[in-house]
């Protein structure tokens, strides 16, 4: 059996073995064996003697393969200065002596402007060719996939995306918030009328055309809270509260972080969205524990500027118009009526029986609320 020598694997006849350019030029743009041979310790120390002998006189981290010292060798970085990310400086990982090393650290991968660019384009490109129905046929596939998994595995997913979640700073959440808005207005902000009509009109077909899982996810959600008492379903919504407070995605409005910080400023003492009152058990925008206080403040216009009275006149006509809309299908007004006729009323009621101190602020001026607090004060 003949010996197999460079030029078997195609290494040029004007070429140096000896030579570190000559070699990674043959490694880069000449060698085509699949098993990748030379790339290896065996296979290079065998065709590449003297190169081999000067790389061991090298020093390298114990926890470098023999790709990633042949990487740093070839490419004369004694000083091991390459491959580390461009965004944090850290250290990326290793993909192979033709690739080298990654542009960006794992952490530091979704910061890119450029691969984000490159995947938003491509995303764009690909949904434009695919009409509704196929998209919705993808997500089936994918909503099915998830389905077909165990509890089990459901529950360790979960608890995965958690932990994920868990151990991002405030400035990658910001950063994912941000993405996903750039996102939205990407997606939708270049669109003309017409096409945004066009495609309401799909939506509106694919929904008309199946029944079927509206019914079935009324009937998985009617499930879910059939069986359970009004004091289970609460503690529910608390503990979805409290689990968004950890991880950082609880949100609140810009008027109520302004009262925050004046709140801070003049030393009173507060908790926000607080639920630990047997007298309140709801999500109460502020307590004042210094004078025993609890405090809603509904400027958001789905309160209706005032409490609803169901002997005026006037909130009976703004409740029509509310109602009329929502038939038309703006959803917010759906919300907007559970609210102001049900929600606040409830609380409401449910302060006045256990006469605690219960103070609502229709208002969205900052002075005029801060000015409400002051008097109770």
């Amino acid at each position: 059996m003949s010996k197999v020598t460079l030029e078997t694997y195609g290494f040029p006849a004007s070429y140096n073995k000896s030579n570190k350019e000559d070699v990674l030029n043959f490694l880069l743009n000449y060698y085509s064996d699949q098993s990748h041979y030379l790339m290896r310790e065996k296979g290079f120390s065998s065709q590449f003697i003297d190169l081999y002998n000067d790389l061991l006189k090298w020093s390298f981290p114990d926890s470098f393969t023999f790709s990633q010292k042949l990487y740093h060798f070839l490419h004369n970085d004694t000083h091991l200065k390459l491959g580390y990310c461009e965004i944090c400086n850290k250290k990326c990982n290793f993909k192979n002596i033709t690739s080298g090393y990654c542009r960006f650290c794992p952490k530091c991968i979704y910061k890119s402007s450029e691969r984000n660019s490159k995947i938003s384009i491509g995303r764009t490109n690909y949904w434009k060719n695919i009409d509704f129905n196929e998209k919705e046929r993808q997500i089936s596939l994918i909503k099915s996939t998830i389905s077909n998994k165990t509890i089990e595995e459901k529950a360790q997913i979960s608890k995965k995306m958690l932990i994920t979640k868990s151990q991002k700073s405030n400035d990658d959440k910001k950063m994912t918030s941000l993405k996903m808005s750039n996102s939205q207005k990407n997606r939708w902000g270049n669109k003309s009328e017409e096409e945004m009509k066009i495609y309401s009109e799909n939506v509106k077909s694919f929904w008309k055309s199946h029944p079927e899982i509206l019914k079935e996810n009324a009937k998985k959600i009617k499930k879910v809270f059939e069986n359970k008492s009004d004091e289970e379903i609460q503690n529910s919504i608390n503990k979805q509260w409290e689990t968004k407070i950890k991880l950082g995605t609880a949100r609140s409005s810009s008027i109520e972080d302004s009262i925050a910080l004046w709140l801070d400023e003049i030393n009173i003492k507060y908790m926000r969205n607080y639920n630990k009152d047997c007298r309140y058990p709801f999500h109460c925008d502020f307590y004042l524990p210094d004078i025993d206080y609890f405090i809603e403040i509904q400027g958001y216009w789905s309160h209706g500027g005032h409490p609803y009275d169901p002997n005026n006149l006037i909130d009976n006509e703004t409740l029509s118009k509310w109602i009329k809309k929502s038939r038309m299908g703006h959803k917010q007004y759906t919300g907007a009526i559970h609210v102001w006729t049900e929600t606040d009323i409830k609380k409401r009621t449910f302060a006045k029986n256990n006469s605690i101190n219960f103070l609502e602020i229709f208002s969205i001026n900052i002075d005029e609320i801060k000015q409400q607090i002051l008097n109770i004060l």
